[in-house]
């Protein structure tokens, strides 16, 4: 058997109907199927965690994160990261799980050095067998920022328009990154470009961070597929 865990504990059960004698042949699989065919089961792998909530709240010179969750199993710990442009993230704190619960359970963070603009925070969740996996992004912003991109239609189920606030003044590289960080598109543009355009359509629904890189300037803007 194959791809199953130890330790697990598989159970098939078999049964059988509408039979002419006490002794005969049974299979599992297609009886003209050729010898030594797999015999696949399919079925649902349980979620680590039941995320109910992941909320931040901006408060004077700080960052107040607060999520819950409803259920978890084999739950080791949070890591905390934060990201200054949606892209790359960094860890900033970590809090322990609770193993295995049953029960809604309330975690709080504080981010005691926000960053000045907008600050993307997301939660990675990370099993006692060093499994993991992400939450969505949140977001919140300190200081004034100035939109220097804006991209439109979002939420976008087709094509995206980016427009510059004031025109490329040299060649520059874009990129597009879903919630884990994942680069999943990327092109570039020359100098004088007032606007660009990529197409979303082959993308999952959710959210996703544009990062336009300009010699040693780096802007970021994030939108959603839908």
């Amino acid at each position: 058997m194959q791809n199953v865990a130890a330790p697990t504990t598989i159970t098939i059960r078999v049964v059988t109907w509408g039979a002419s004698g006490a002794t005969g042949t049974w299979y599992l699989n297609d009886p003209s199927a050729t010898p030594g065919d797999d015999f696949i089961v399919n079925g649902a792998v349980a979620l680590p965690i039941d995320l109910l909530s992941f909320e931040v709240e901006k408060q004077a010179n700080s960052t107040r994160l607060t999520f819950t969750t409803a259920l978890e199993q084999n739950n080791s710990h949070f890591q905390i990261e934060r990201s200054p442009n949606g892209a790359q993230f960094e860890e900033i704190g970590r809090i322990p799980g609770a193993g295995n619960s049953s029960t809604i359970l309330e975690y709080t963070f504080t981010d005691e050095k926000p960053l000045q603009g907008v600050n993307y925070y997301r939660l990675k969740q990370v099993d006692f067998d060093g499994q993991f996996s992400y939450s969505p992004v949140v977001t919140v912003q300190f200081g004034e920022t100035t939109a220097r991109l804006r991209v439109a239609p979002s939420p976008a189920s087709d094509e995206v328009t980016v427009r510059f606030e004031t025109a490329a003044d040299e060649a520059f590289s874009w990129e597009v990154y879903d919630q884990s960080g994942r680069q999943v598109l990327s092109g570039s543009g020359e100098a004088e470009a007032e606007q660009f355009g990529f197409n979303v359509a082959t993308l999952t629904d959710g959210f996703y961070v544009l990062k336009v890189v300009k010699g040693r300037e780096v802007m970021s803007e994030r939108f959603q597929k839908k």
